[in-house]
């Protein structure tokens, strides 16, 4: 999101989510040094669902599974935002409008 929200969002996302920063550094990653050419992980397809898929599976999460956390998250960031911010990230990301 933070590539295609202007700064004004993306803080009024941060303002609303406090805990965004603590998920953003307990995401899983790739162990350093277990990276080699046999377990490359898959690139992601081009787009939004491909996106949420590469990062579904870094959570062992199943790729058909976007729609179903796509719909989860727009609940989760209406709940969260006033409409107009809503709006705005809805226009940057078509897959939660």
């Amino acid at each position: 999101m933070k590539e295609r929200l202007n700064f004004a969002v993306a803080a009024q996302l941060r303002e609303a989510i406090p805990e965004l920063r603590d998920w953003q550094t307990s995401a899983p990653t790739i162990a350093p040094g277990m990276l080699s050419l046999d377990n490359l992980p898959p690139l992601a397809t081009p787009g939004d669902e491909g996106e949420v898929a590469a990062v579904l599976s870094r959570f062992g999460v199943d790729g058909s599974r976007v729609p179903s956390a796509a719909m989860l998250l727009e609940q989760f960031l209406a709940r969260r935002l006033d409409a107009p911010t809503l709006d705005a990230i809805s226009a940057a990301i078509p897959l939660l409008g």
